[in-house]
């Protein structure tokens, strides 16, 4: 009975060593981390900055920061709901995209949003795509979550470990979002 119950506790913490070492926490502009399930591709351009991963099971991961400054007194101007919408509307119609789903969050003390919706843009297989926008210090940060339709319930597990594992340093860098929203 002791071999039995010390052999299921060995494993236990070996399965969930060998699932916890299955991520790669990716350093987002040294002020926030998210985590990846491998070592993502970095592409440094001149209009942004982006991390990504595809897997071979029909899921795609993105982080993508945007080089052009967002000026904070236009944020706070047009209050950040407004600039929210105003960004989903542009991105689905960039995207040539069909909008499901508009959902606030709050992450680290940042307000964002997260949009559902439909594209075959860049991607044609991964037609339905998670997105979450958050504004903060003059930056505007877009992580990703593509899979395909038919495999929504299958990926929601990964898209949701993905999307909440994103993590700002706020109160060590004083990250805020300039608005009196």
């Amino acid at each position: 009975m002791a071999k039995h119950l010390l052999l299921t506790i060995i494993l236990n913490l070996a399965c969930h060593h060998i699932v916890f070492c299955q991520t790669f926490r990716q350093d987002i502009e040294s002020i926030a981390y998210i985590d990846f399930p491998s070592r993502p591709k970095v592409d440094d351009t001149l209009d942004s900055k982006s991390y990504h991963y595809l897997t071979e099971t029909e899921r795609y991961y993105v982080v993508a920061i945007p080089v052009d400054k967002i000026s904070a007194n236009n944020v706070k101007k047009n209050g950040l709901s407004d600039f929210y919408n105003v960004l989903i509307a542009d991105y689905v119609n960039a995207m040539h995209g069909k909008l499901i789903t508009t959902t606030n969050f709050e992450v680290s003390g940042l307000k964002g949003v997260e949009i559902q919706y439909t594209s075959t843009q860049v991607h044609e297989s991964l037609d339905l795509r998670f997105e979450r926008f958050v504004f903060t210090s003059k930056k505007l940060f877009m992580y990703s979550f593509w899979t395909s339709s038919v495999n929504e319930s299958k990926t929601a597990s990964s898209r949701e470990t993905f999307l909440n594992s994103m993590y700002f340093l706020t109160s060590l860098f004083g990250l805020k979002q300039d608005t009196e929203e």
